[in-house]
């Protein structure tokens, strides 16, 4: 759906190498492809040798590539997907819900006051899922919600100048894009048991630290050189680091789509296919098994 935007905002086809790191993980992911017996179109081997001549840089121990994988700039996307007819953003902070009497959800500020009011509504803010939803169902009901973890972490961009290299994503202990408008970005950290989410030098060497152990760094010419420019968020994540996507128990109307951690657009994707199957009484399109994992158990 996603490839039918404007330039700026689609995704760009660009593929992805998850690169082994060591040759006994090698080992386990060709095992895996034997196993699995996916079509090659769509995801294959590749040795050192041939990983190197895809990705631009020296791969160790080779990886899976696949082709068909996209690259997006989320700023451009998030801004193009919030302009799509039918979407409509009010600034205002919403402090408390209260079921309605003749059915549906008043949204309210901290001052108790009405911003909203709707039939459905899908909590999706996150960490602060609990706070908003503290009120209307007790941890027993919803257990789950104790257990988000904020994780603060950044990620470091360089200057790039007109270097291509790598030429795909590359996936390993962290990560490194192929530049674009002249900036490269490698990632990432995480940090449990912070204050706040900052971009520092130490993350920066953490970041070089980590990917330099799996890629060969002197074929990529603006890793690690020049100022790097950080950028620092959090995440929201479970002990098993799948997202929380279903209907609050017990309360008609009110849904629940968060704890995405650090793959956002492709959950929230999926999530909002879900929830709309859902409301609209249409077959599911995830795995039986999946959607049960995700739930709000």
């Amino acid at each position: 759906r996603w490839l039918g935007l404007c330039e700026a905002a689609r995704p760009q086809a660009c593929g992805a190498l998850v690169c082994a790191q060591s040759e006994s993980q090698a080992h386990v992911q060709r095992q895996a492809l034997v196993r699995l017996g996916f079509p090659e179109g769509w995801v294959r081997w590749l040795d050192p040798v041939q990983a190197g001549l895809q990705a631009g840089a020296g791969v160790p121990w080779g990886g899976l590539w696949f082709p068909g994988a996209l690259r997006v700039c989320p700023g451009e996307l998030i801004a193009a997907l919030l302009g799509l007819p039918g979407v409509t953003r009010r600034p205002a902070a919403v402090d408390s819900l209260a079921q309605v009497a003749d059915g549906g959800w008043s949204l309210r500020d901290a001052e108790g006051r009405e911003v909203g009011r709707a039939d459905r509504v899908v909590v999706a803010n996150a960490l602060r899922a609990r706070t908003l939803l503290a009120d209307l169902v007790t941890v027993e009901r919803l257990p789950v919600l104790s257990g988000l973890t904020p994780l603060a972490g950044q990620v470091s961009l360089y200057p790039a100048g007109a270097s291509d290299v790598p030429r795909c994503v590359l996936s390993g202990h962290g990560y490194c894009l192929p530049p674009r408008d002249g900036w490269g970005v490698v990632g990432s950290t995480y940090r449990p048991d912070v204050a706040e989410a900052v971009a520092d030098e130490a993350g920066h060497r953490d970041i070089l630290a980590r990917v330099q152990g799996w890629v060969a760094a002197r074929d990529i010419p603006w890793l690690g050189r020049g100022e790097a420019v950080g950028w620092a968020g959090w995440r929201a994540a479970t002990r098993d680091h799948l997202p929380l996507i279903g209907a609050v128990p017990d309360r008609p109307g009110l849904w629940l789509a968060c704890a995405y951690g650090s793959r956002g657009l492709s959950w929230s994707a999926l999530a909002g296919d879900l929830i709309g199957a859902w409301l609209d009484g249409e077959p599911v399109p995830a795995e039986r098994e999946l959607v049960r994992r995700i739930g709000l158990r």
